[in-house]
């Protein structure tokens, strides 16, 4: 939800094998956009991005984020929140959408 603020979360939570992935993947690529981005490799930062989208895919096609269980849907909120926050150390991406399109 796009009203949620907090990136609080906690790993030992996710119940799904594609949230596990995804946290681990998302372990991964964090400390290597620190350094791209340290370093100004602003082209492997960006790949670092990139590399996460067939986890994402994966993560949406099959965890209901809004579970009835309000501990498992806030961790889940907080999660998604701080991978948010992952793709806006880049860039905000929202601006790169065409007016025109709906």
């Amino acid at each position: 939800s796009k009203k949620h603020d907090s990136v609080k979360f906690d790993g030992a939570l996710f119940l799904k094998k594609e949230e596990k992935t995804l946290f681990n993947e998302y372990l991964r690529v964090y400390d290597s956009l620190k350094r791209h981005l340290d370093e100004h490799k602003f082209d492997r930062a960006i790949s670092d991005l990139i590399s996460l989208k067939e986890f994402i895919d994966d993560y949406f096609d099959n965890v209901f984020v809004m579970d009835n269980q309000p501990d498992i849907r806030l961790n889940r909120l907080g999660f998604l929140k701080a991978l948010d926050e992952l793709f806006f150390k880049i860039a905000d991406f929202s601006q790169l959408l065409d007016e025109g399109v709906n």
